[in-house]
C-alpha cells in the first residue's frame, strides 16, 4: 500500500489479492503460478481495462511473467520488483536461508506484514507455493515478452543479487534495470517513493 499510494497520486492503481494471498479466501489447495496468472489476465478482460501496466513484487513477478498472451491485452509495460527465483540459487532450503538473512535488514513494520501473510498462508501452503516458486524459471519467459519492462531491484537485496538481474536485462533489448540504493528486498515498504519516482519514469 505505501508504494500504491504513491502511484495513486497520478494513476489509477488496481492492487489484487489474489487467492490464497492477502485477505483473500483460500482455495482448498494452492494455486499454481499459471493458475494465478490466468485469474490475473481474466480480471483485466472482465473489467475491461486499458493502457495497463503490470507492477509485480518477487513471486508476482513470476505470475505476470506466466501471462503467455501479453501481446493480446491491452499490456502496455511491466515493472518487475526483484524478480525471483535467481537462477544460481533455485534451492528451497537456500531460499529460505535468503528470506531469514533478508529479515535481519527489513525494518519491523516489513517484518510484521510479510510474516504475517505467511502465518495467514499456513506452513503446508507456504512450503508448496515456495517449491513451485523455487522450480519456476521467469528467465524462460522474459525474453519473450514483447513490451517494455523495467527490472528494480534494492541494492542490500540478498535475495535477489545485481548479478541475476543483470542477466535478465541481457534477454532482451525491450528490458531495462534500476536499483534503489540502500533498499531490502521489501523495498515497496520503506522506499515507497524512490520505487515510485522510477515507475513514474518509467511509464511516462
Amino acid at each position: 500500500m505505501p508504494l500504491a499510494t504513491q502511484l495513486a497520486k497520478k494513476y489509477n492503481v488496481i492492487a489484487l489479492d489474489l487467492p490464497g494471498y492477502g485477505k483473500t479466501h483460500r482455495p482448498r489447495s494452492p494455486l499454481t503460478l499459471p493458475e494465478l496468472a490466468d485469474i490475473v489476465k481474466k480480471y483485466l478482460i472482465q473489467h475491461e481495462l486499458t493502457r495497463v501496466t503490470f507492477i509485480g513484487h518477487s513471486m508476482g513477478c513470476q505470475v505476470v511473467a506466466h501471462i503467455h498472451d501479453i501481446d493480446t491485452l491491452p499490456i502496455e509495460k511491466i515493472i518487475l520488483m526483484c524478480p525471483t527465483v535467481n537462477g544460481k540459487e533455485r534451492n528451497l532450503t537456500i531460499q529460505t536461508l535468503r528470506l531469514l538473512q533478508d529479515s535481519l535488514i527489513e525494518s519491523p513494520q516489513t517484518n510484521i506484514i510479510m510474516f504475517t501473510n505467511y502465518l495467514r498462508m499456513g506452513m503446508g501452503r507456504y512450503l508448496t507455493a515456495a517449491r513451485w516458486m523455487v522450480a519456476d524459471q521467469i528467465e524462460s519467459r522474459l525474453k519473450g515478452i514483447p513490451v517494455p519492462i523495467l527490472l528494480i531491484r534494492g541494492e542490500r537485496d540478498c535475495i535477489v543479487p545485481r548479478q541475476w538481474i543483470e542477466s535478465l536485462t541481457a534477454l532482451s533489448p525491450l528490458i531495462r534495470s534500476v536499483e534503489i540504493p540502500g533498499a531490502p528486498h521489501g523495498l515497496q515498504f520503506e522506499f515507497a517513493r524512490e520505487v515510485a519516482k522510477e515507475c513514474q519514469l518509467f511509464i511516462d
